[in-house]
């Protein structure tokens, strides 16, 4: 898969960080696998608040480079799962144009993600309330396999 993607290093097993570079000068990027429920990660990333020096997911960065940031974070995700073969990567976008950036992703990526993973899509059953804290516990709905043209609203990923 040719990507355009920035160098990283791995902080720890489970965090890596790179350098976004752009109009806006260097920024400092953090990517983080969280768990959430038994084998399954979160993936979470953003810039690094040099201030709380935690992740900010939600800030707009402006700084021209998104495609190598979404490239980056994606090369990430599979050298996790390679180094964790028996994980499944969850993510969804801190809001829904996020969520359709990285599902253009995988669609524009999908019949070489196709060969290796298996990806899920979950769609929400926006008819259900449930204001548990975090989403992957309110939402309701289902998973289902990939399917280029549906909207979804988070994503599963793993090896075949």
């Amino acid at each position: 898969m040719k990507l355009e993607k920035y160098l990283y290093k791995r902080l720890d097993p489970f965090a890596y960080q790179f350098y976004s570079r752009g109009s806006r000068g260097v920024i400092v990027m953090i990517v983080i696998f969280t768990p959430i429920d038994g084998n399954v990660y979160n993936l979470g990333f953003g810039a690094l608040n040099k201030e709380t020096n935690e992740i900010d997911d939600s800030v707009e960065l402006r700084n021209g480079d998104t495609d190598e940031i979404l490239g980056t974070v994606a090369q990430i995700a599979l050298d996790f799962l390679s180094d964790h073969p028996s994980t499944s990567i969850y993510a969804t976008g801190s809001c829904p144009k996020r969520t359709r950036k990285y599902q253009m992703g995988i669609n524009k990526y999908y019949s070489y993600l196709a060969a290796s993973y298996t990806i899920q899509g979950f769609l929400v059953d926006k008819t259900i309330q449930d204001n548990s804290a975090r989403p992957f516990d309110r939402w309701r709905g289902e998973w289902q396999t990939f399917q280029p043209g549906i909207n979804y609203d988070a994503f599963l990923l793993s090896r075949n």
